[in-house]
């Protein structure tokens, strides 16, 4: 969560020698109800408002008007900490300390957006539309900045061997440990999802790798109660290598990019550290398992299959050994069954079915922040790595694009098994319903030989 040492306050403040009618102009300016008078060290020696401007002259100077101030609220609270001062003492504004020293004045006005902003409530850290804005907002001003993207290992087997409440606790545990790390000054921490976090940082790339060996530290893990086996976590990153100034403005697809290049390096460590531990089914035998269960297909289903777009896929492997990887292609096209958005607020979920012989898989996805129809895409990701367990799979960009009276879905999928990748484009055209065929996109990449 936010705190208000964080946030873009006003940081204005008044000399006691200054003439009202500056203060006014401030004021006004700013939009801020009151401003904070500081003597030289810049300790708060004095408070003035609206109330005490009235019947001011040109001539009438700060001092002649100020008030005792009120107590100061510390900088380190964080933005439901300050709200809460503020209905508690029932007034709009108080002045923000650090220590001695006046920071800027916070109003409830000034708190209410980043009270809206999505976070989430068991780690109190925001959602990942707080990385994408404060990223953009870097990157416009030509700040490069350096991501840190971090996933759980084997995160899934202390909720089945465990239960859920601990298994939060493991998300709080590593959440706390993460949050110590950082400086919020440089710093943006941010929950990702389900047992991802992600760091953007100001910090040069020597530095941000400082900071990335100080949260593994010796890398035997964290402690949590009641839970026999360390913690651990891989950390993947990206950027802060530049050396010439960029010549594009696009923030966000700059941003995109460094989160999933960063993604994919924790995915790439990860993947070398479970081949060395984990023994797993080829996909070979999940061919052979799928193709011995029956298909059960009714008419819907067959018409979903075809009806929904033409599909076509262009595979672009990242090596040789990619190609021998590729993701398994069946005569059957895998139907998606359902495609449900609980409703459009920001952390909504989305349900994606599909079918895999005579199964039913459920991918889900927040949003946070995502559009629908990216949500649609990762939520059939997450169904296909439930069909294929051994198969991790990523959608790294989907566009929609007018094509005369319907349009072109075009989806890039990767899917890494192993140490073998392929990077798959695909693009179906929306005859039907666009969320639909959305899935199927990717779901057509995913099989593309």
């Amino acid at each position: 969560m936010y705190t208000l040492e964080s946030l873009p306050l006003v940081r204005v403040w008044l000399d006691a020698d200054q003439l009202a009618s500056t203060a006014r102009i401030l004021m006004d300016g700013y939009r801020v109800p009151a401003l904070g008078v500081v003597d030289s060290d810049r300790r708060l020696i004095g408070w003035v408002t609206q109330i005490e401007l009235i019947g001011s002259t040109e001539q009438t100077t700060v001092a002649q008007i100020m008030v005792a101030p009120p107590e100061g609220i510390a900088g380190s609270l964080t933005v439901r900490e300050a709200a809460g001062e503020l209905i508690n003492r029932d007034v709009d504004c108080l002045p923000v300390m650090k220590g001695s020293r006046f920071l800027s004045v916070v109003t409830s006005r000034s708190l209410l957006g980043k009270l809206r902003e999505s976070y989430d409530p068991m780690t109190e850290l925001p959602w990942s539309d707080a990385l994408r804005e404060w990223g953009i907002e870097q990157l416009e001003r030509g700040v490069e900045i350096v991501i840190l993207f971090i996933d759980l290992n084997d995160f899934g087997k202390f909720n089945k061997q465990y239960g859920h409440v601990v298994g939060d606790q493991v998300i709080q545990t590593v959440a706390e440990h993460l949050r110590s790390k950082i400086d919020s000054e440089t710093d943006v921490l941010v929950r990702y999802g389900g047992d991802e976090f992600a760091i953007g940082t100001c910090r040069d790339r020597d530095d941000a790798e400082e900071l990335m060996a100080n949260i593994l530290g010796d890398g035997k893990g964290l402690s949590v109660d009641r839970v026999d086996a360390p913690v651990t976590f891989t950390i993947g990153i990206y950027g802060g290598r530049r050396t010439k100034t960029r010549n594009d403005v696009h923030g966000a697809s700059n941003l995109d990019n460094l989160v999933n290049l960063a993604s994919r390096d924790c995915l790439s460590k990860k993947e070398g550290v479970l081949s060395a531990q984990t023994t797993v089914a080829s996909l070979d035998e999940l061919v052979e398992a799928q193709a011995a269960a029956p298909v059960v297909k009714s008419p819907s289903e067959v018409e979903l299959a075809s009806e929904e777009g033409t599909v076509t896929t262009g595979a672009a492997p990242s090596s040789e050994a990619g190609r021998a990887g590729s993701p398994p292609s069946i005569e059957e096209p895998i139907p998606v069954v359902e495609t449900v958005q609980a409703d459009d607020e920001p952390n909504s979920l989305t349900y994606v079915v599909i079918r895999a012989g005579d199964k039913q898989f459920v991918g889900t996805s927040v949003k946070m922040g995502h559009s629908k129809t990216e949500s649609v895409a990762y939520a059939t990701a997450k169904a296909l790595e439930k069909a294929y367990e051994s198969v991790k799979v990523t959608v790294d960009s989907v566009t929609i694009e007018s094509a005369g009276s319907t349009d072109l879905v075009t989806v890039r999928v990767r899917t890494i098994k192993g140490n073998l990748e392929r990077d798959v484009t695909a693009q179906a055209e929306a005859n039907g319903d666009l969320e639909d065929t959305i899935g199927l996109a990717v779901i057509s990449a995913f099989l593309a030989e």
